[in-house]
């Protein structure tokens, strides 16, 4: 019973979404940034949105995967 895993499944599925999802926006994020037209007086407000909120949910979602194995004796630590 000492190797039983404890961990929260439903927390880990969140986890998961969250991390696709922090990943979906850092790649339109990049998509927005380079289909743009370059001009150095003018900073890309929505590449620079959509990086932040890709970041943001990323970080969510690997704070979700560590309270998921949190009480795990098998997982955490």
């Amino acid at each position: 019973m000492a190797n039983q895993c404890d961990c929260n499944w439903t927390m880990s599925l969140i986890s998961v979404i969250l991390l696709a999802i922090g990943i979906y926006f850092l790649v339109w994020g990049f998509v927005s940034q380079t289909t743009s037209g370059i001009s150095w007086d003018f900073l890309d407000w929505n590449a620079a949105l959509f990086y932040l909120i890709g970041v943001l949910v990323l970080v969510f979602g690997k704070m979700a995967k560590w309270g998921s194995s949190a009480n795990c004796k098998l997982h955490g630590k």
